[in-house]
């Protein structure tokens, strides 16, 4: 496992020596001015006295170790100091004021940065497509991408940390840290902070593995260190005589990578012989490509093995000659080959690009590799990467109050978002809550705004207004197109109902449940009163499937008696403008008692044992279940959840549907309609 556990200076009385600190720091870093650096260790010293992180190391200690980390990526004395400071001023909730007051605007400012991201810390993400969308909010919360550093440095001293802690907690926060943190650190190419968290993330999750590999490789250590040895003196002799200056270094196969090839060839750890690996530096490119040649006339070459990184780089900025051959024992050796400048950056990723001082020629290829780095975005800003700032903006993150995060145009509003989530809710908000705050429907989101919407009794509909482009109800066409269509059948009906001039006949169809005195209404066999007609054979219409309390109407059919639709029923509407002769009031029988189907569409996060107490619930108020069907979308990771039941009436519908929504996790519940 990877850990540098810092050690500080102290003073006698066992606090930190700081002074001491500072100058072992000017001795290897190099900045002009490290006043701010000071400045912030001395108001952590004092801010944080007797206090210690979740577990159990002092803040300035923690502040120190983060510093060290973000200093060995070569990043600036504010950086260092927000670093510093981090940690106290989350614990004891440092407002803006007292920040700037102590440490400065640029200090202060990143700071609240890197506190903005705290939000995401509380949620679990599920599946694939939530964690992609939570390692982008990352990025997608700050304009500095120096916060997203702080980040990582804070993450990888809680790992250190966190031997002591209690075991489920600790598992929970490695398996984070592999689903976020590691795999952000490789995508910024900071190759020295991912195989840390890696490697300490492993040894949390699944520590017998984990040391059944470290066991292996230390009763190999004596071999393999001589066979290293012997490699490297070869090559060393054979570069020196063609005039090739060069640093070799035998390279340490992390224990978590050595676990995913196995897992990746499907075979055991015991098999994977390349444990063997050496880095070759060089002073620059034609060298490298020098290096290779006398490597491969030395050594049999593995063709597959083989990758040119420089010539092709990989989407994080990563830049290396890998090679892989046969020594004089037959055994596989692992090469890479780069400069030295490839190497700082592939320890030290995106904060090694602001070390090098290069052309304004160069500055543009800096500002196409950042894109390719952060290719979870589409679009980064104009400005020079020199000034570390970072515009993600095309698209926000949003979180619903269960925890799932939406991605959405920057400019979605609140309406946007209801939409997005599920059309019926789109159709029926009138209102939302930002963090608990009410909104209106207009406020633009912002990447981190957590979202609830307030929505209107069932069969609410669209305004007109949320159309209209200069009100700004609207940003995606997606919300858009959804409101058009709903007034499109609005104005559909409408026209049906109008009466045309050559059907003046046609008259508005009484409601059922209040027939009108000019109908004679009789009583069929099945609980209808049917208007004029004795004894005729009803049936419920399997579209729209009406219960009492609904109204209703009767429809002719050829040969099989009457067919009861609910009024609205769409297939019934069709019939009015063509067959209107074939409708018949028709009205609940209230003396008859019997049960009917109802369908119901169940909308919800996803999450563990919702089918469970759905069932309960309907167990419980003494509802038949006649089918029950789930499905997860992908695309938002909520459960859609369709169930028949067996319901007396409208009231008792009602009732239930109220329940549904009290359960948790729950976003809508409603009766589905043809």
């Amino acid at each position: 496992m990877v850990t540098v556990k810092q050690t500080f200076p102290k003073l006698s009385d066992g606090s930190i020596n700081l002074d001491a600190w500072l100058t072992h720091f000017r001795r290897y870093v190099q900045l002009k001015d490290i006043t701010s650096i000071k400045q912030a260790a001395e108001f952590t010293r004092t801010a944080s006295l007797g206090l210690t992180t979740f577990y159990g190391q002092p803040f300035l200690e923690q502040g120190l170790e983060m510093a060290d980390i973000l200093l060995d990526m070569h990043l600036d004395a504010d950086t260092a100091a927000s670093a510093i400071v981090i940690g106290i001023a989350r614990q004891v909730k440092l407002d803006h004021d007292v920040l700037k007051k102590n440490l400065g605007e640029s200090i202060t400012k990143l700071v609240q940065d890197v506190l903005h991201m705290d939000m995401l810390d509380t949620l679990q993400a599920r599946g694939q497509i939530q964690l992609d969308r939570l390692r982008k909010a990352f990025l997608a919360m700050t304009s500095d991408i120096r916060a997203v550093l702080i980040r990582l440095a804070e993450r990888t001293c809680i790992m250190r940390g966190i031997k002591n802690i209690n075991p489920a907690e600790r598992a929970r926060i490695a398996q984070e840290t592999l689903n976020i943190y590691a795999p952000l650190a490789n995508r910024l190419g900071i190759g020295q902070l991912k195989w840390e968290l890696e490697d300490i993330a492993f040894h949390f999750i699944h520590p017998s593995i984990y040391k059944a590999i470290a066991d292996f490789l230390a009763e190999k250590r004596i071999d393999r260190e001589k066979r290293i040895a012997e490699n490297i003196t070869l090559i060393k002799t054979h570069l020196d005589q063609s005039g090739i200056k060069a640093t070799i270094q035998g390279r340490a196969k992390h224990i978590h990578s050595i676990y995913s090839k196995a897992i990746r060839k499907a075979v055991d750890y015991q098999h994977i012989y390349d444990f063997s690996a050496l880095r070759i530096i060089v002073s620059d490119n034609e060298s490298c490509y020098a290096a290779l040649s006398i490597v491969h006339q030395l050594y049999q070459q593995i063709p597959e093995e083989f990758d040119d990184y420089i010539s092709h780089p990989k989407p994080n900025g990563y830049r290396s000659i890998h090679t892989a051959v046969l020594d004089y024992n037959g055994k596989t050796l692992e090469i890479q080959i780069r400069t030295e400048q490839m190497h700082d950056e592939a320890e030290h990723g995106l904060a090694a690009h602001w070390v090098y001082k290069e052309t304004e020629a160069r500055v543009d290829a800096r500002i196409t590799l950042l894109r390719q780095l952060l290719a979870w975005q589409t679009d980064l800003t104009q400005q020079a990467p020199a000034q570390l700032n970072l515009q993600l903006n095309d698209t926000i993150y949003v979180l619903t109050p269960a925890g799932d995060i939406i991605d959405l145009p920057v400019g979605a509003t609140s309406l946007d978002f209801a939409y997005h989530i599920h059309t019926q809710i789109g159709h029926r908000c009138r209102g939302a809550k930002i963090r608990g705050h009410i909104v209106p429907l207009t406020r633009t989101l912002q990447t981190g705004d957590v979202v609830e919407i307030i929505t209107a009794h069932e069969g609410a509909g669209p305004s007109r207004d949320w159309l209209n482009q200069h009100a700004g109800y609207l940003k995606t066409s997606r919300a858009r197109a959804k409101v058009a269509h709903w007034f499109r059948q609005l104005d559909a009906e409408q026209k049906i109902e109008k009466p045309s001039p050559e059907k003046q006949k046609l008259q508005p169809l009484p409601h059922a449940s209040t027939p009108p005195e000019q109908h004679q209404m009789s009583t069929s066999s099945t609980g209808f009163h049917v208007a004029g007609v004795d004894d005729l054979l009803t049936r419920i219409a399997r579209c729209c499937k009406p219960i009492p309390g609904d109204a209703i109407i009767g429809y002719i059919t050829q040969g099989r008696g009457i067919s009861i639709h609910r009024e609205n029923c769409r297939s019934i509407r069709d019939e009015i403008s063509t067959r209107e002769g074939r409708l018949i009031p028709v009205a609940w029988d209230k003396h008859k008692h019997d049960h009917y189907y109802a369908d119901i569409e169940i909308l919800a996060g996803s999450r563990e044992n919702l089918l469970k107490e759905i069932t309960a619930l309907l167990a419980n108020i003494k509802i038949d279940l006649v089918s029950l069907k789930s499905m997860i979308s992908h695309k938002n990771n909520l459960t859609h959840i369709f169930i028949t039941i067996k319901i007396e009436n409208t009231t008792q519908l009602k009732q239930l549907i109220n329940q549904l929504h009290q359960l948790h996790h729950v976003i809508d519940v409603r009766r589905v309609h043809t």
